[in-house]
């Protein structure tokens, strides 16, 4: 490539650039962190990092737009979408067992644990408005979630491992930060299902990775499906798994 020289007009005033550090240089470039998460920081110019001289060493700091980018970004790539929409003060706990559930998942933000957090039973009373609501906080607590809906997760993996049978492609969900299964083991129950959902949970189960799961099935449907699985989900939730009888008075849908 050719070197291309540009004559500086003699009228033009240099001398402000004299006393520029090479961190000086850096910090004056213009970043590309806003095409990702579309955050404008006029102090690193879309950087995310501001330079600074440490002797004759340049040293680099992350600028503190990028804690709000992290947000955006695990948003964005959660798949809660219109789920975000949902808290903990927005649930209606008009009975006891109301109450309960939600002063549980309180507790469980709270608490920094491990534990996995289990909604099962009747469809329409909650399961998915609390849980999301946990979802939403650790996401507000920069931690990296993935919501995936499980019936429409095993038919899109189908697709991908048309012709094959390569385990690696539930990778991502295996070792997220944090995952969150809506409407667990829904629908058809093939083998290559059962497999795969074995397979996601006891990754999650022996790596402690907290897993937030909700379900029609109730604990004895799900054992009845797979031993194994149910009693992964047992043992890690335990304190934190509720289970809500299946019947019209719980479902505040037809309500």
């Amino acid at each position: 490539m050719n070197k291309v020289e540009i004559d500086i007009p003699e009228d033009i005033d240099t001398s402000c650039f004299e006393n520029w550090s090479e961190a000086d240089w850096r910090n004056d470039s213009i970043g590309h962190e806003n095409e990702i998460d579309g955050l404008e920081c006029p102090l690193c110019k879309n950087k995310g990092r501001i330079f600074k001289m440490e002797g004759e060493y340049v040293v680099a700091e992350e600028c503190i737009c990028m804690k709000k980018r992290r947000a955006i970004r695990n948003i964005n790539k959660s798949g809660l979408d219109e789920l975000l929409k949902f808290t903990v003060k927005s649930f209606k706990a008009e009975h006891d067992w109301q109450r309960v559930i939600r002063d549980k998942a309180i507790e469980y933000v709270k608490s920094n644990s491990n534990s996995w957090f289990v909604i099962l039973g009747q469809p329409g009373s909650g399961k998915t408005h609390l849980c999301s609501a946990i979802a939403k906080t650790f996401l507000d607590k920069e931690k990296e979630v993935k919501y995936i809906i499980w019936p429409v997760y095993i038919r899109e993996l189908r697709n991908k491992m048309y012709g094959q049978n390569d385990i690696n492609v539930i990778l991502k969900e295996k070792q997220i930060e944090i995952l969150y299964i809506d409407d667990f083991l829904k629908g058809a129950d093939s083998e290559n299902a059962m497999e795969l959902a074995f397979d996601l949970l006891n990754y999650r189960y022996n790596n402690n990775l907290t897993t937030i799961i909700s379900s029609e099935l109730l604990m004895d449907e799900l054992n009845k499906k797979d031993a194994a699985i149910a009693g992964r989900i047992y043992q890690r939730s335990k304190e934190y798994l509720f289970q809500i009888n299946k019947c019209d008075k719980n479902n505040y849908r037809l309500l």
